[in-house]
């Protein structure tokens, strides 16, 4: 579009620079008076067609301009028209259309920008067409009054067309800008808002991670501890055991050097030791049996206490898992929170950027109507 714009402002420099140009030339070749009739119409005729040419030239370039800025006119079809398909023989009648029928088409077409005339133009229109009727002397002599002021107030239409044309090229620029300038901005929220959301959950990564680390360190130090707490315990076990070991080898020695005392006692005093004998067998029995009950006590005691530590450290597994697990549902709520604030975020965004296209469009067809309509004749004359 600007390239187009470019063009037609150096088109319209150029045109500008051949009708103020034009004027004079036509104003003096006026003043010359011909010699004959027939040179009057020759000159008349080749000036026509000239002037002609340079008219369907700044229409064409009109039409490829109003093309460019606001796209292709878009005609209603009659339903004949739009079931009857065009044919090849059609096709190349309408690419050999003659200079006057192309004019005519552009006509067509420049006026749907082109503002009505005023009736004072329309007068002036409907004054150089009666030219026609004239005879070639009046003809000449009407031209030479009248064409210079004609020929000023065309040049001043097309100027005040052209300026109309750049203001609103200039005004549908400043949307565009503005336009571009806020699809930017929203375009900058929405990555800041991405590198935002990337960050936070980069954090939350390296938030699992420490935790995860953390666990890991926490469950080796608790096997660490069990390790330990189970070396201590079978170190108490072997020690209880050599201690009582040693008693029952004491009580053995003790025992045969009582029976081997009363062996070599027996022989004197056997009917005293019946007594003692059966006296020190209960005392026996009796030791025995509180032995083996200390023993049984103390077995008991161990194993409870082996119990009891592997019950705590069962219990402080579980809750250890027990609060990982409460820690790893509440990150995951979290992110599922943060995801969904997010997407809501992005469809809001997307919904203004809508509203700010759509409200584009509606200023596009605002500024498209002040340029709709319009004669193309002035430009003609």
């Amino acid at each position: 579009m600007i390239q187009n714009a470019a063009a037609y402002n150096e088109w319209s420099a150029q045109k500008k620079g051949t009708e103020l140009t034009k004027p004079k030339n036509a104003v003096f070749s006026l003043g010359q008076a011909p010699s004959n009739k027939s040179s009057i119409r020759e000159n008349s005729s080749a000036k026509k067609k000239e002037s002609t040419g340079k008219k369907l030239e700044g229409l064409l370039a009109l039409q490829e301009l109003s093309q460019s800025l606001f796209g292709p006119p878009k005609r209603e079809s009659s339903p004949r028209r739009q079931g009857r398909q065009s044919s090849p023989q059609r096709q190349g009648a309408k690419s050999r259309l003659s200079p006057t029928r192309q004019l005519r088409d552009a006509q067509m077409l420049i006026s749907d920008i082109q503002p009505q005339p005023s009736q004072f133009d329309q007068r002036t229109i409907n004054s150089v067409g009666r030219l026609g009727l004239l005879t070639p002397a009046q003809e000449l002599q009407y031209k030479s009054q009248n064409v210079p002021l004609q020929m000023q107030m065309v040049t001043d239409k097309v100027f005040s067309i052209e300026r109309g044309i750049s203001e609103t090229e200039q005004k549908v620029g400043d949307q565009l800008s503005t336009v571009k300038e806020r699809v930017n901005a929203i375009g900058r929220i929405i990555e800041e808002d991405k590198l935002q959301y990337f960050q936070l959950q980069e954090a939350r990564v390296q938030e699992m991670r420490i935790l995860e680390a953390r666990f890991l360190d926490r469950l080796e130090h608790e096997a660490t501890a069990r390790k330990e707490l189970e070396r201590k315990l079978m170190q108490l076990i072997e020690n209880r055991a050599a201690q009582v070991k040693a008693e029952i080898l004491n009580e053995s020695r003790s025992r045969i050097e009582s029976i081997s005392t009363i062996e070599s006692n027996l022989q004197a005093d056997f009917p005293r030791l019946q007594e003692a004998i059966n006296q020190s067998a209960i005392t026996r029995e009796d030791g025995d049996s509180e032995l083996m009950r200390r023993i049984t006590d103390e077995s008991t005691k161990l194993v409870e206490l082996v119990e009891d530590e592997r019950k705590q450290r069962e219990e402080t597994e579980e809750s250890i898992l027990e609060l990982l697990r409460d820690m790893v549902s509440r990150i995951k709520a979290e992110i599922d929170t943060e995801k969904k604030e997010r997407e809501s975020s992005e469809e809001s965004l997307l919904q203004l950027l809508e509203d700010t296209c759509a409200k584009l469009g509606q200023v596009n067809l605002v500024t498209q109507k002040p340029t709709t309509g319009g004669n193309p004749n002035i430009l003609l004359q």
